[in-house]
């Protein structure tokens, strides 16, 4: 992956202020160490979620966003791409088996891919 710092800020930023998190997420960590992309193991909760598996793992290369939440402590979700475009999966990790889970499936999500610029002039 390729994103520029800024923009992977801005994307945890944008997830992680949602109303789904309202009271619960006080804001991300813009630090550059809490923005990697891993390969994590996607797994299901739900009975139509495992049913749709049948069985299978999925693997996903997932970005980390580390936010600070309301009960005073730090907490690491996982974003993906969604199915359709501007669509982003957000993730946790149980600690129990150490998979990801869904948490929410965010819609009309996007970042600036490119820098807009008039001729000379980088806005």
């Amino acid at each position: 992956m390729n994103l520029e710092d800024d923009q992977v800020f801005q994307l945890c930023a944008t997830i992680f202020t949602a109303s789904y998190f309202e009271g619960q997420i006080e804001y991300p960590s813009h630090e550059a160490e809490n923005h990697s992309f891993v390969d994590e193991n996607i797994s299901f909760r739900t009975e139509e979620g495992m049913e749709k598996a049948a069985g299978n793992s999925y693997n996903e290369l997932v970005l980390e966003c580390n936010v600070n939440t309301t009960k005073d402590d730090q907490t690491v979700f996982y974003i993906s791409r969604g199915y359709n475009p501007n669509q982003v999966f957000a993730f946790i990790k149980d600690d129990f088996d150490d998979d990801l889970y869904l948490e929410n499936l965010f819609a009309d999500v996007s970042i600036v891919h490119e820098r807009y610029n008039f001729g000379e002039v980088e806005i």
